[in-house]
């Protein structure tokens, strides 16, 4: 269950989690002849726990700093990267109207290509992104070793 970001003791309220303080990286691909540039957090502990990566995504108008906590937790354990989907967060944001869970499908197996992730991950997704999540574990199954979300809070696709 998602609590929101933690709050330092005596920080006056501001947020603490390495989501916000952690530099983000950048992938452009070109996609179907179109450019997308992906905003992403990628930790890879030296001394991993667990070898299976993780992958967070969000749904929608949301963006990966929603992750907090759990980034804060899984980065210390295990390769963790969470995006902003296009369209979200610091993303490029297309001028063509293809904001669904097709396309954000696409966005994490873009983004799993570009970092050169071969083997399969673990997914954590809510609201829309587990529909999207849900989508690419049907299209590329080979890619996910296990998906977890909210079925109560989680966008209904067509399948």
């Amino acid at each position: 269950m998602f609590h929101g970001p933690r709050l330092t003791p005596g920080s006056g309220g501001t947020l603490a989690s390495i989501a916000l303080t952690a530099p983000r990286r950048s992938a452009t691909v070109v996609h179907e002849g179109r450019e997308l540039t992906y905003s992403y957090l990628d930790f890879q502990p030296e001394k991993p726990r667990w070898q299976t990566p993780v992958l967070f995504v969000h749904g929608a108008a949301g963006h990966l700093a929603q992750w907090g906590p759990q980034l804060d937790y899984f980065s210390q354990r295990c390769r963790t990267i969470a995006l902003d989907l296009r369209g979200h967060g610091q993303s490029s944001q297309p001028d063509w109207p293809e904001y669904q869970a097709e396309e954000f499908c696409e966005d994490m197996r873009l983004l799993l290509e570009h970092l050169q992730i071969q083997g399969p991950v673990a997914v954590v997704a809510h609201s829309y992104g587990g529909a999207a999540s849900t989508l690419f574990t049907i299209r590329y199954p080979a890619k996910v070793e296990r998906l977890e979300y909210d079925p109560n809070r989680t966008a209904h696709i067509a399948l």
